[in-house]
């Protein structure tokens, strides 16, 4: 029988945890822009974790002030967000790992009612542990959740109301790779649609490899139509696709670098093209990466270093050659997940470890010059609202 941990239960609780109920101001009345934010609610082996839960907030950027416009609890570890198009729906991965009680991680979704109401509607095991991404399709029919532990994809349809459908089905990978400590087994830590919703990529960190599935949105069904590796011990970890989806550019954790593969989208074909660094060539201490982003014009990409606490900012060629231009430090401790802003004016950076976020504009050049600094406990992931 399988645990019920992995069946789909609704629950019809409304939320008692918003802290502010204050309309945040419009952005026809100045310079503001709205975010949710991720994060860690708990102690993990990696991380000491403070957050509240999920966090609304609203950023002026012409007075530089933030405020919390709600506070979602209820979760535990709500690291890794994704809003629908509509703005009402959220999903959020509840990033448990090994427990006493051997529960699996959870993906939740979060209904947004007419009223700005939060209401907790499903909460479903995703079969893993420390489910550390969640992405839906751009029709919002369909979810994907990687679990970081059991090399186990999770993924769901999703019906007209935001609701999950039906049973959620999953993929177990397995494998190993050369570095012993971390990728003694398969670690999937990001898995992503294409724009058309036609194909996902998986990135495992474990195997040192990427995956690439057709999918079938109406039946709810991903088929694998091809894989590559990566360079033993690069450790993938997150990827972005450049805006005609003809490279695919992959953030290595454990080698501190960024590569460039070609994609046949038809085929899934992926073919390795550069590797550059992340980090100062006189740089020799600790360091891992964390998040990549490509410009909206596609001239740019950005990385997070943790360790060295900064974003690399390299230019693009368009053909998968990246040039290093600059480090931005993140003006505080372990920058994980960052947004660029739908207008390409600013980026908002998550420092997980120094619980605050940092705000920059972005230069025409596309160097980066700090803004402000806002205090948000333990931050993970930053999605904008109605972009």
């Amino acid at each position: 029988m399988k645990s019920i941990y992995n069946t789909l239960f609704i629950g019809m609780l409304f939320f008692s945890a918003c802290k502010n109920e204050s309309k945040s101001t419009t952005n026809e009345e100045s310079n503001t822009y709205d975010f949710y934010i991720g994060t860690y609610t708990q102690k993990e082996g990696h991380v000491d974790g403070k957050g509240e839960g999920v966090y609304k907030i609203s950023i002026d950027m012409d007075r530089d002030s933030m405020k919390v416009v709600h506070t979602i609890g209820d979760f535990v570890n709500p690291s890794f967000l994704a809003l629908s198009q509509n703005a009402k729906h959220i999903y959020v991965v509840n990033e448990i790992g090994p427990n006493p009680d051997n529960y699996n991680a959870r993906l939740s979704h979060i209904n947004i009612d007419s009223t700005g109401r939060f209401r907790k509607a499903q909460e479903s095991g995703t079969f893993g542990k420390a489910a550390c991404h969640v992405a839906l399709n751009p029709k919002d029919n369909m979810v994907v959740v990687s679990n970081y532990m059991g090399g186990e994809l999770a993924y769901a349809q999703i019906g007209s109301n935001g609701n999950l459908t039906g049973e959620i089905k999953h993929l177990t990978f397995t494998g190993k790779s050369a570095n012993a400590a971390r990728q003694e087994a398969s670690h999937l830590h990001m898995a992503a649609f294409n724009k058309d919703g036609s194909r996902v990529i998986t990135v495992d960190l474990g195997t040192d490899s990427l995956r690439v599935f057709s999918v079938d949105d109406v039946k709810g069904e991903l088929v694998q139509i091809n894989a590559v590796g990566t360079k033993p011990g690069d450790g993938p970890r997150h990827f972005a696709l450049s805006s005609d989806e003809k490279i695919v550019y992959v953030i290595n954790e454990l080698s501190n670098t960024v590569s460039s593969y070609t994609f046949d989208k038809a085929t899934g074909v992926l073919t390795f093209i550069s590797s550059a660094s992340t980090l100062p060539a006189n740089y020799s201490e600790q360091n891992s990466t964390a998040e990549i982003v490509v410009s909206g014009d596609g001239k740019h990409l950005y990385a997070s270093n943790r360790g060295h606490n900064s974003i690399a900012h390299f230019t693009l060629d368009g053909k998968g050659t990246m040039t290093l231009v600059d480090h931005t430090s993140t003006e505080g401790k372990s920058p994980r997940n960052f947004t660029i802003t739908h207008d390409g004016k600013y980026m908002v950076v998550a420092n997980q470890d120094t619980d605050n976020i940092v705000v920059f504009e972005l230069q025409t050049d596309g160097k980066l010059k700090k803004k402000a600094t806002y205090g948000v406990k333990t931050p993970v992931c930053v999605v904008e609202i109605g972009n």
